[in-house]
This record gives structure tokens, C-alpha cells and sequence, in this order.
């Protein structure tokens, strides 16, 4: 382990990433604009691969076999991955990550964006 903690380590890891997800989760199932793009998905394993996610871009592990196939297009258009953002960088700023770090998960987001939004 590295004698300059990240994020992640300075947290708690899973323990700090794990209620960031679970308000996310929480913020957008309330939002008219984005809920619907979750009907039928098992939240629990969004969950659990947003965490990664989340974790990784903190300074986590990586998850095994990439992002990719676990992101796959939710039908999910500018404008809701516009509100997914925004929610997301909310909760982070609420749970006082840095701007440094929640412009870093907003980056890693928007590099992924291809594999999110329908084209």
C-alpha cells in the first residue's frame, strides 16, 4: 500500500463508496426525467458495478474485465446522462469529494459515454 493514501483509501473504500451509490441510486429513481431508464434493471448489480466504477475512479481497484460489458446502453439519450451526471456530481460534493476528484469521475464518465447513450 502506498504511503500517500488516495481517495479511496482515505475514505474507506467500499464502506465510503458503497452510501455514495445508494443516494445516487436514490436520486435518480426519484427524478421523472431519468426513473424510467431503470425499470427492470437489477438495481443491486447496477449497484455493485457502479461502485466499482466509482471506486475505481477514486483510486480503487480496477473491476475485472473492464467497463464495457458492464455498461451497457441503458436507451439513455443526451439529456438523461446529462441529469445522470449532475445527480452523480451532487452526491459526491455532498459526501465532500473534492472538485478535483468529481471533475475526474465527470471525465472518466464522459469517456464512456459511448457505451452508455444510444446513438
Amino acid at each position: 500500500m502506498s504511503s500517500n493514501p488516495n481517495l479511496y483509501q482515505q475514505r474507506g473504500g467500499e464502506a465510503f463508496v458503497g452510501p455514495l451509490v445508494k443516494e445516487f441510486h436514490e436520486r435518480l429513481l426519484q427524478d421523472p426525467k431519468v426513473k424510467y431508464l431503470y425499470q427492470g434493471i437489477d438495481m443491486d448489480m447496477l449497484a455493485k458495478r457502479q461502485a466499482l466504477f466509482i471506486g475505481f475512479v477514486l483510486g480503487g481497484p480496477p473491476p475485472q474485465g473492464g467497463f464495457k460489458e458492464d455498461y451497457g446502453p441503458l436507451n439513455a439519450g443526451d439529456e438523461q446522462f446529462e441529469i445522470t451526471i449532475r445527480h452523480l456530481t451532487r452526491v459526491l460534493r455532498d459526501h465532500d469529494v473534492d472538485l478535483d476528484h468529481r471533475v475526474k469521475v465527470e471525465a472518466f464518465l464522459r469517456s464512456v459515454k459511448p457505451f452508455i447513450v444510444r446513438n
